[in-house]
């Protein structure tokens, strides 16, 4: 006889990641260590990117330690199958051109796709610069976005 699969969720589970996203991060992460950064690196580029991984890590130990407290050692990656490749291509081309497509109506609607970082890019536009941003956006947020997506959401 299979056991039921309890799920992640628990109140106690629940409240710690509440905690770790609403309080500790903004307070001490965002509020204090950004300063820190700030202060540190001289460069809005930098400390929001140093941000961004203390902040990736600080949310992936939180969920790390909270499965491990709930027992599911199934951690780790599983590669697809070849075919389901070329529906991910079309659906990222897809919100590529989405992504894209917002843009331009954010724009045309007067609204800006800007931020601080943004700002800092074009004042300091340069190889590394570039390629640290990029990482920053398109590596290490998405990386711990989708953990917290998939493995607690979606399966607890």
């Amino acid at each position: 006889m299979k056991q039921k699969n309890k799920g992640l969720w628990t109140i106690k589970s629940f409240v710690i990641m509440l905690v770790v996203t609403f309080i500790a991060v903004p307070v001490f992460i965002e509020g204090a260590l950004q300063h820190v950064f700030q202060s540190l690196f001289k460069n809005e580029l930098y400390a929001g990117t140093a941000t961004g991984f203390v902040m990736a890590a600080v949310f992936l130990s939180a969920l790390y330690w909270l499965m491990v407290q709930a027992g599911d050692r199934k951690i780790g990656f599983h590669s697809f199958s070849k075919c389901h490749w070329p529906l991910i291509l079309f659906w990222l081309l897809v919100l590529i051109l989405g992504s894209v497509a917002i843009v331009v109506l954010m724009e045309w609607f007067g609204m800006t796709y800007e931020n601080k970082k943004t700002a800092s890019l074009q004042h300091d536009l340069s190889l590394f610069s570039f390629i640290l941003a990029f990482v920053s956006a398109a590596v290490i947020s998405p990386f711990y976005e989708e953990i917290i997506y998939r493995v607690f959401f979606i399966r607890g």
